[in-house]
């Protein structure tokens, strides 16, 4: 749906009207508070319908002052009828009198559209060349243990993990479609075909992820970025500094691929999809993973640090599948499934004895 459909759909919503002219009950208003907060996109359709609200209102209220001009064109002939100058007369609709002079009717037309294009600007459109303007960017973001999801212009839902960012466009007009992504997020991305087949592009720092329609992962936290494929097709490749390409590859579903923006690399592997994206079901799950990739797991998604000093610990391999709720679920889990106390300090997380 077209951006002016959803803002003419919107505008015949009575709950939408009253919320934008402050009339809204206290529950109506939290209702459309939340359905703004769930996409920041949709920022842009609510400016846009308190816009065109406001100049329906103005023409509406603007219309006696008209009238009246319209009332004083017609004093007007009357006294040039009276001294036989003219015979035309406008009625309150502003139409006229068929017994009125060609001459006369012409004048009175011309006065007629300046009334009206005085009262009702946008009647006549500059077609002269505009300046071309940059497009405006959002940015939805995340912080400690949050999630969240965006639904974008054609239906597509991106997720973002914990302590992640994404910026994107505030409208769309078709064609290809490009986002930067910072932390974690999961696409599910709408396949277009015809007139309306486009790309989607994932930039993340070094590297870039281009897609027609499917379901992937990226996680870009640490100096690896990991793009875990669950369907669909999509082509990964790495940039430089100065964002010109480098290796590429095709990926299939059941592939991880990881891009080292330290070598300018990507390696393949196929992998159990779960590993990667349990935490849109608020779990992790972990086979056969060493103890420090658990804790960077965690860091990023919490901002917090381990204490893995003790060479013991550091060996220790996780396997299985946590709550990923909270922090302290996830730590508790953690201590149970380790057999070993683990205690937060503000922040740091630091292994015990064996219980």
């Amino acid at each position: 749906m077209s951006e002016s459909n959803q803002v003419e759909e919107l505008l015949t919503d009575d709950s939408f009207v009253a919320w934008i002219e402050s009339e809204e009950s206290e529950h109506e208003a939290q209702k459309w508070e939340m359905w703004l907060e769930e996409d920041p996109a949709r920022k842009k359709l609510v400016e846009a319908a308190k816009s065109l609200h406001e100049d329906m209102s103005l023409q509406k209220n603007q219309r006696p002052e008209v009238e009246a001009e319209l009332s004083k064109l017609n004093d007007s002939i009357d006294r040039h009828e009276r001294s036989g100058e003219t015979k035309a007369k406008l009625t309150p609709l502003g139409r006229v009198q068929p017994y009125a002079s060609i001459a006369a009717v012409m004048a009175l037309l011309v006065t007629i559209v300046g009334v009206m294009a005085f009262y009702q600007p946008g009647i006549f459109e500059d077609d002269s060349p505009q300046p071309k303007q940059e497009a405006e960017f959002l940015t939805a973001s995340t912080s400690d243990g949050q999630q969240k999801v965006l639904t974008l212009y054609d239906g597509s839902k991106i997720t973002l993990n914990a302590n992640s960012s994404i910026r994107y466009p505030s409208t769309y007009k078709g064609g290809d479609l490009s986002v930067e992504l910072k932390g974690e997020a999961y696409f599910d991305i709408e396949r277009k075909t015809g007139g309306q087949k486009r790309t989607f592009s994932v930039n993340i720092p070094g590297a870039t992820v281009e897609v027609l329609g499917t379901e992937f992962n990226i996680n870009s936290y640490g100096p690896e970025a990991k793009v875990m494929l669950v369907e669909g097709s999509v082509n990964v490749f790495m940039r430089d500094s100065a964002r010109n390409e480098g290796a590429s590859e095709i990926m299939q579903p059941g592939q991880l691929a990881t891009l080292s923006r330290a070598s300018g690399r990507i390696s393949m592997q196929d992998v159990n999809a779960d590993l990667h994206t349990a935490w849109l079901q608020d779990k992790l799950v972990f086979d056969r993973t060493p103890l420090q990739t658990v804790a960077e797991r965690i860091g990023n998604i919490y901002n917090v640090e381990f204490q893995l000093n003790d060479k013991q610990v550091e060996e220790i391999i996780v396997s299985g599948s946590l709550p990923n709720n909270n922090l302290k679920v996830f730590l508790n889990a953690l201590e149970k499934l380790l057999d070993r106390r683990i205690i937060n300090e503000d922040g740091v997380i630091v292994f015990g004895e064996k219980l």
